[in-house]
């Protein structure tokens, strides 16, 4: 989930019903998953075909940015099991670490990391997904409408799943799951916050990034009220090209 503190050495702001504690009484990062799971999933990606759109906006130099850092943890995980082990360096005793001039904290401590550490160096390398331009539009749509009033969860004000906000862009319907984290610019903050999925029984935001089946992805990283940044990870089975 996503991460709310203040800047090193000063108290943590809290964040309402989100505020996550960690150990030391530090606020904690936090993330949302949206996931397609078994019989579901299995079945849309059988009939998943190649959807269009006729438009789109390019990508930020953010988005870029991660897009190569989800790709790198993919297709050779292994290699980012280390660049995870070094965060085990910078943990304090008390479980805090600082990221963006701001220390955190966390609810696992190192096992999580350890955890995430062991997952990627079992993992098998996994195809790069392609990234879309017309999902990257509908995740910034999803994070421009939480980004005032400094709201969270994966349902638009209409009611709007991950899968309905992707169709609205597409030639038809798309199967989608979403990963939201709050608090992070930077990308390879991002992506470690969502691989290690600290305090998440589940590790849904791991196995959304490491799902073989999904194909596409779109991105979108903006500031808001209250966490400062959110970034939306809109990840699709389906193949998505602009016409």
């Amino acid at each position: 989930m996503p991460m709310q503190a203040g800047p090193a050495g000063e108290r943590p702001r809290r964040c309402g019903a989100r505020t996550r504690l960690g150990r030391s009484g530090r606020l904690a990062p936090w993330l949302l998953t949206a996931m397609l799971l078994g019989a579901l999933a299995r079945g849309a990606l059988a009939a998943a075909p190649t959807l269009e759109c006729a438009d789109a906006r390019a990508a930020t130099p953010d988005e870029t940015a991660l897009l190569a850092e989800i790709n790198r943890a993919r297709t050779a995980p292994a290699a980012y099991a280390r660049v995870l082990a070094r965060r085990l360096d910078a943990l304090q005793a008390d479980g805090t670490f600082v990221a963006d001039g701001r220390r955190w904290g966390t609810l696992e401590g190192r096992p999580a990391i350890e955890k995430a550490v062991a997952a990627l160096t079992a993992q098998a390398p996994l195809p790069a997904l392609a990234g879309s331009a017309c999902l990257s539009d509908a995740a910034r749509e999803h994070v421009a409408e939480q980004r005032p009033a400094g709201g969270s969860g994966h349902l638009g004000r209409d009611g709007s799943h991950p899968s309905d906000r992707a169709t609205r862009h597409l030639s038809g319907t798309a199967y989608c799951g979403e990963d939201l984290g709050y608090g992070f610019r930077d990308p390879a903050e991002i992506v470690a916050l969502l691989l290690i999925d600290d305090g998440v029984p589940s590790r849904g935001h791991r196995a959304n990034l490491l799902n073989r089946d999904f194909r596409s992805v779109g991105l979108a990283i903006g500031p808001h009220a209250v966490d400062g940044w959110m970034a939306d990870i809109l990840l699709c089975l389906d193949e998505v090209r602009l016409r």
